[in-house]
Formats: C-alpha cells, structure tokens, sequence
C-alpha cells in the first residue's frame, strides 16, 4: 500500500548561452507556471494525460502558433486583441502559403466515351486533398460534358453540365501516398472533341 508523497516546491532562476531541461514529473496534480522573455522563442510541448488545462498568453510583434491535438473532445477559446487576425481552415492555409497543387491536361475521345485528361500519384509520405475539379469542351454548339474523378480505379463522383463542368468541394476528397488521382472526362457532341479540365488541391505531410 502506497503512501503519500510530501509537497514539493523548488524555485530556479537559470542564465546561460543554451539550457537543455528534461523533465518527468510524476503527480495528481501538476501546475507549471512558466514566464518566458526572450529576442526568439521555440517551445514545443507534448502533453498525454486524461485532462488537461493549457493557458498561454503570448505578448508578441508576430506569432506563429502550430498545434495539433489529438483527442476525444477538445475545447478550444481564443481571444484575440490585435490590429488583425486571419483564421484559417487548411485549404486555405495551404493557398495562403502557396502550398496547392494542381493538374491539368487534355484528350480528345469519341462522342461518349470517357478518356483521362489529368493525372497524378500522390508522393510518398504525403496525403493530398482534392478541393476542387472542373472541364469543358471544344465543341461548335452546345454538348453535354461530364468528369469523373477516380482514384486507383474507383469512381469517386461525378459531375455533368453543358460545355463545361467546376464543382468546388467543401469536405476535401482524400487521397493517400501512392494513390493515382485522375480526372477522366467525356463529351457528347456527335463526334471526336478535346476536352480540357484540371483538379487542384493540397498536400499535408504525414
């Protein structure tokens, strides 16, 4: 039968050029009071436990704040006080950061029948994310257009219109490392036409 530990306080107050800390603290209760003033700052936290209270304040010309949480239920308040502020979702973090990836190219099938105008396998280590596809048609008068997008050979969706198709997808399709990503289109004028579309997206690093 265990017994309790007693209460523990220690005070530090450390100068140097480069301080290297490893901590492991074992305890029901932990309270970590940290005040940093620093020209940089680089601090990066992992933290695994049934419960956890996180409170940052972060005084600062510029702030670059990466996080990633991985948990059951995550609540997360903000407040913000500053001359600006942008919030972004990841499509359009990765825009914002020039990050998109995009593919394009043509074919010229038979009245009705499908060809793959653009295609790409995503590169190792990587997951893309497909936001949007869009095509249209050389043909003289109006005809029917339609793309799939297929990914290792399943059809994934559809979309048809006249002389053109663009859908933008508000949920991102997935696609994993090795994955062939095409889009395959079809027109139905009557006779042999190029069609031209593209897909684009994201990739995220795994």
């Amino acid at each position: 039968m265990g017994g309790d530990y007693p209460d523990w306080t220690r005070l530090f107050y450390l100068t140097g050029t480069a301080i290297t800390i490893p901590i492991t603290i074992k305890a029901s209760d932990v309270w970590i009071p940290i005040t940093l003033e620093a020209a940089h700052c680089g601090v990066n936290v992992g933290i695994v436990a049934s419960s956890v209270t996180l409170n940052i304040r972060i005084t600062s010309s510029a702030v670059t704040l990466n996080v990633n949480i991985t948990s059951q239920t995550a609540n997360i308040n903000f407040t913000f006080a500053d001359q600006s502020v942008a919030v972004f979702d990841a499509a359009k973090w990765f825009a914002h950061n020039a990050q998109q990836v995009f593919v394009r190219g043509d074919a010229t099938p038979i009245s009705g029948i499908f060809a793959a105008v653009a295609t790409r396998t995503v590169p190792a280590d990587h997951t893309y994310f497909v936001t949007y596809l869009s095509g249209g048609c050389e043909a003289a008068g109006p005809a029917h257009v339609g793309a799939y997008l297929v990914i290792d050979g399943s059809w994934v969706l559809r979309v048809d219109d006249i002389n053109g198709v663009s859908t933008i997808l508000d949920t991102p399709v997935r696609a994993t490392a090795g994955s062939v990503v095409a889009l395959w289109m079809a027109q139905w004028s009557g006779a042999a036409v190029q069609v031209q579309g593209g897909l684009g997206g994201y990739d995220e690093v795994d």
